[in-house]
């Protein structure tokens, strides 16, 4: 369906429209829209476990105009342009790989049909986990709430990413066990996991208030 203000400036959440400002049919395509967009964000978490590279390839932006202003946010600074995005988000993944897991559902979201159909902006709250054990017995575990953001454009009758951002202001402690090591996981049977030997430098989970102060006058952090 074209687009019902083919000339008009893109508003977002100040917009001041309604919905009886569209025709029906325009009402219907956006509530199909936001549909459709859920899809695209639901396939994104999906594949970001260790299919990213097929993520880039099918749900981002493939246009010229648009690959070169894709980004993606972390709470470092930005990667700008498919080729960079490409160059952190695959080829520097750890995930995939054996022990490794990963989950960051969308979930809470927010998602806006800009004013001329042309563009999206969807915001969520995704509260996840990761686990990479790929450094050796000291494994990485935690959990790693993100607060999420991301830019869809129209292109081609389908919505496709084409900015992305994600913060992680909660992060719980990583985990050391140093009695574990993937190939004896692997040999153990099912019925048998092995026990990792406690250890005083390895607390459960970041305490809060006089608890928290305790915890980084004990280990430094």
């Amino acid at each position: 369906m074209k687009s019902q203000f083919p000339n008009s400036a893109i508003r977002m959440e100040f917009s001041n429209s309604k919905p009886e400002d569209f025709s029906p049919e325009v009402r219907a395509w956006r509530a199909y829209a936001v549909e459709e967009i859920k899809k695209v964000m639901s396939k994104r978490a999906y594949l970001e476990q260790a299919k990213r590279r097929r993520e880039l390839e099918e749900l981002w932006v493939s246009t010229p105009e648009y690959r070169s202003s894709a980004s993606y946010g972390r709470n470092w600074g930005y990667y700008v342009g498919l080729d960079n995005i490409r160059a952190y988000y695959v080829d520097k993944n750890p995930f995939g790989g054996v022990g490794t897991d990963i989950c960051h559902p969308f979930t809470t979201y927010k998602i806006i049909v800009a004013d001329d159909n042309k563009t999206a902006q969807v915001t969520w709250y995704s509260i996840g986990y990761e686990i990479n054990p790929a450094n050796g017995p000291e494994t990485d575990c935690y959990w790693d709430n993100q607060r999420c953001g991301a830019d869809l454009v129209y292109e081609d009758g389908q919505w496709k990413i084409w900015h992305r951002s994600l913060g992680s202001p909660q992060r719980s402690l990583k985990l050391t066990a140093p009695s574990i090591t993937i190939s004896s996981i692997l040999r153990s049977p099912w019925s048998t996991p092995p026990s990792p030997t406690p250890s005083a430098t390895a607390p459960k989970a970041i305490p809060t208030g006089r608890r928290r102060f305790e915890h980084e006058k004990q280990y430094g952090f």
